[in-house]
Formats: C-alpha cells, sequence, structure tokens
C-alpha cells in the first residue's frame, strides 16, 4: 500500500509539472506576440523574458527526476510520432514576420 500512495505522489507530481510547463509554454507564446505586436519596449520585453527563464528553471528544479529506462522510452516515443518536431510554418506562426524562415 505505501509504495502504491508513493507511486501515486509521483504520477501527480509529473503531472503537475507537465502542466506548468504548459503554463510556460503558453507564456513564451504571449511573449512573442508581445514582440510581434510592438506593444512594449525592448528593455520590458527583454525583463519579461527574463524572468521567465526563471520561473522555467524553478519549475526545473522542483520536477521529479525520472529513470534512465523512463527517458529512453520517451525518445523513442518521440521519434516514432515525430511529436518533437516542428515544420517551418508552425515555427513561423510563433514568430514576428521579420524572424520568420518563410520571409
Amino acid at each position: 500500500m505505501f509504495k502504491s500512495f508513493n507511486l501515486q505522489q509521483l504520477s501527480d507530481k509529473h503531472k503537475s509539472t507537465a502542466n506548468e510547463l504548459l503554463v510556460m509554454r503558453d507564456k513564451f507564446r504571449t511573449l512573442l506576440v508581445e514582440i510581434n505586436l510592438d506593444i512594449e519596449d525592448n528593455s520590458r520585453l527583454l525583463s519579461n523574458y527574463k524572468a521567465l527563464q526563471i520561473e522555467l528553471h524553478n519549475i526545473y528544479n522542483e520536477a521529479p527526476s525520472t529513470t534512465e529506462e523512463a527517458v529512453d522510452k520517451a525518445r523513442i516515443a518521440l521519434e516514432i510520432k515525430e511529436d518533437n518536431k516542428f515544420s517551418n510554418e508552425e515555427i513561423d506562426r510563433n514568430l514576428p514576420e521579420n524572424l520568420r524562415y518563410g520571409g
């Protein structure tokens, strides 16, 4: 019983970390939109970026560690599904026009 409780806690922590990382992704996307719309000055944008980097670092520091075996399985799954690859069009949608691959 004790072992299964620990496994549930670990599973919950992994899920919580994944959700926090999704929130961070959205915050970085918002920052890209702000850059694209030119609604903030450069020093403010840089300050926001640095704050997001610190927040992301803290999430990674608090994230539960995982086993080498789990990392290998995830790597293989990502290679098969190619979930870790983005087309130029997908990348361009999140960049200001002057930084886009296509122009």
